[in-house]
């Protein structure tokens, strides 16, 4: 399943509607759009610009190639100079505190997809860290070492 077959599918279930309603207002049959959701079959130019748009969403967002659903990038100057080390924990503390909820509503699917979602972001961070430097996207700068591990994943 492709990029842009799973946001399309996790962003009408997100707007909590039905698969032949969202086919009907995107101007398609509702066997057209679950082959797009199922990755069956690629759209053209034109529903992916008439998705994102429904959806509320920039196309490079829909396609996978922005995690901002604005389409937007981290300005550098947001980058430079801060507090990673906090970023980090605060994520993980996030993070942590989400699946605990989640454990404590007594409810596996919503862990399950808390889990799905965590590991479909850490993904597409990888293949965002790929897509910036295919070459070297395993090293890492000695100021953004974690702990003593290296940054290089196992193969």
């Amino acid at each position: 399943m492709s990029d842009f077959s799973r946001t399309l599918a996790l962003l009408r279930r997100e707007k909590k509607i039905s698969q032949r309603a969202a086919a009907g207002d995107l101007g398609v049959s509702q066997a057209l759009l679950s082959h797009y959701e199922n990755g069956l079959r690629e759209p053209g130019l034109s529903f992916v610009v008439r998705a994102a748009d429904y959806y509320g969403v920039s196309c490079d967002y829909l396609l996978g190639r922005s995690m901002a659903r604005d389409g937007s990038a981290v300005p550098a100057e947001r980058m430079e100079g801060t507090d990673t080390e906090t970023e980090h924990s605060q994520i993980v503390q996030a993070a942590a505190l989400l699946l605990q909820v989640a454990e404590s509503l007594e409810s596996k699917q919503l862990s399950h997809e808390i889990e799905s979602y965590f590991a479909v972001a850490i993904y597409k961070v990888y293949r965002y860290l790929y897509m910036a430097d295919p070459a070297g996207w395993m090293r890492c700068s000695a100021r953004r070492r974690i702990a003593s591990s290296t940054c290089a994943m196992p193969a």
